[in-house]
């Protein structure tokens, strides 16, 4: 009865806003359940009441607290939120990819490593930041193609002798990176994989 009395006190002193907290505190300990082992007064019953009807609304807790009658409503919690937009795109971009590389992402480093060497040497290219390293796909391949880059050396190759210098830029020699015509064995940088997702 003590806290009871409390909360009345400071209903009927204080702002509103510490009212509202302790009505939701109350609520949550179920100390306003019909079936709450509690005995209340006549007194101490008209007092819920007058707080219940003066706090109509507390967010979070999903809508009135008060009934037609007067009577108590079950806090309902909010259902658990889904996945984001980023993790629906890494999902979809392992999903999109075989098996045999799908099995890397469930693999310790040193494993993955092990077995990324091994689909290199059968000629199948593995995506080095994003399949060996666990990157996040959709920052990684948004980055790539930021920088102009239509295609990226795969896991294994020779970053240098692939891109003799970043998109755009002709090195005095004449060599620069050739958007139009992908190396053997490199990586595809495309997002297609988050379309209608991001």
């Amino acid at each position: 009865m003590k806290l009871l009395t409390w909360g009345v006190l400071i209903f009927r002193k204080e702002e509103m806003r510490i009212t509202k907290f302790l009505v939701a505190l109350t609520m949550a300990s179920g100390l306003f359940a019909q079936n709450a082992p509690v005995q209340f007064s006549e007194a101490d019953r008209k007092a819920i009441q007058d707080i219940l009807k003066a706090v109509t609304k507390i967010p979070g807790t999903g809508g009135s607290l008060t009934g037609d009658n007067g009577s108590t409503k079950p806090y309902v919690p909010p259902p658990p939120p889904g996945p984001t937009a980023r993790e629906k795109s890494t999902e979809a971009y392992w999903a999109s990819r075989p098996s045999y590389i799908q099995a890397l992402r469930k693999l310790p480093s040193d494993e993955r490593i092990a077995r990324a060497t091994q689909l290199t040497a059968l000629g199948i290219p593995v995506d080095n930041e994003i399949e060996v390293f666990l990157m996040d796909p959709f920052p990684e391949m948004t980055r790539r193609k930021n920088f102009g880059y239509t295609w990226f050396p795969a896991f294994g190759q020779n970053f240098a002798a692939l891109v003799p210098a970043a998109p755009g830029i002709t090195l005095p020699n004449g060599r620069s990176y050739d958007p139009n015509n992908p190396p053997p064995g490199t990586i595809k940088v495309s997002l297609d994989f988050a379309k209608g997702i991001e």
